[in-house]
């Protein structure tokens, strides 16, 4: 046990914090993305999970795809969870179905246990989850999607209407509608600056929203700490000036996530974050040896941490 925790121990870095509806995305993504957790509130988020071996989940794809076409003008995203495979392998398999999904790598099916509380296998080949609007995440018919969809499409929105935008920004728009404000920054700037009137009225509309959506982080995180909650305080302004890195009025927010990191609190599980990623690391792994030690670090993580997310989140992966 202490071989692990010192393994474990070995550096304090930052993490992401663990969601409460559904797990974040705290792995690679193979195609599309990244997206997070947060990026998709006010949007319809479908989640497929299936297993790489399996005929029958490779002959269903072109349907999927055709459930994706359908509400391609909806606020929808459509990701695809594997099943314990590494990103070269999700990628070439993504090219072969010929699929437009997002593909999510969760090579160590965390996000899968914690989502499902099962696992995807040549039994249970395929399963299908809708995170609505709201936040909510519930099981949907994999087989009958489109359906699951509409009952879930009530209060999905986008932020600016895809009619208003005009074809030179269209992508940089998608990236801004579903939070990769880091993709979008670039152009939006530049047609800040667009002799088209259009095209820079626009942009101007997207930098004004993602300043109001910078300035409601900041206020909800003041919020948090005021009322005693450093932990949440500090994953509003560590999640703020991470997601709008790129863009001015996200630096307070920084300066606020580094002060907190001398909280007792915020240390605490920040240690325990860390000690959860290396263990998922470990989990990963081909050799038995290896994910031996990645299950002693979860419990590990328990045994010392047992108030923290990152607890919760290791008894969700045992």
């Amino acid at each position: 046990m202490n071989r692990i925790l010192t393994i474990l121990f070995a550096g304090a870095v930052l993490g992401t914090a663990l969601a409460a509806e559904m797990p974040e995305f705290s792995g690679e993504w193979a195609q599309d993305g990244p997206y997070t957790r947060d990026s998709l509130q006010g949007k319809v988020t479908v989640l497929y999970f299936y297993e790489e071996g399996c005929p029958r989940c490779r002959g269903r794809w072109p349907d999927l795809e055709q459930v994706r076409l359908q509400f391609e003008k909806d606020p929808v995203l459509f990701v695809a969870v594997n099943s314990g495979n590494d990103k070269r392998t999700v990628e070439s398999y993504a090219k072969s179905v010929n699929s437009h999904w997002a593909f999510f790598v969760d090579q160590d099916r965390s996000f899968e246990k914690q989502a499902l509380r099962s696992e995807i296998s040549l039994q249970n080949i395929y399963q299908a989850m809708i995170l609505d609007p709201s936040g909510n995440l519930g099981m949907a018919n994999p087989s009958n999607l489109a359906d699951g969809i509409k009952a879930r499409l009530n209060g999905a929105k986008w932020r600016i209407d895809p009619a208003e935008v005009p074809e030179p920004l269209t992508k940089a728009w998608r990236a801004f509608e579903f939070g990769r404000m880091a993709e979008a920054a670039p152009a939006i700037r530049q047609a800040q600056a667009s002799s088209d009137a259009k095209t820079k009225a626009v942009a101007q509309k997207m930098a004004d929203e993602i300043k109001a959506l910078i300035a409601k982080r900041i206020e909800d995180a003041k919020t948090k700490v005021a009322a005693g909650d450093t932990w949440a305080g500090y994953k509003l302004y560590d999640g703020a000036a991470s997601a709008f890195k790129d863009f001015p009025e996200a630096r307070p927010a920084a300066a606020e996530a580094g002060k907190l990191r001398n909280d007792a609190k915020v240390k605490k599980e920040l240690q325990a974050r860390f000690m959860l990623e290396k263990a998922r690391e470990m989990l990963a792994s081909g050799k038995d040896s290896v994910r031996q030690q990645g299950r002693m670090g979860l419990e590990a993580i328990q045994a010392q941490f047992p108030d923290t997310e990152a607890a919760a989140a290791a008894k969700a992966l045992k």
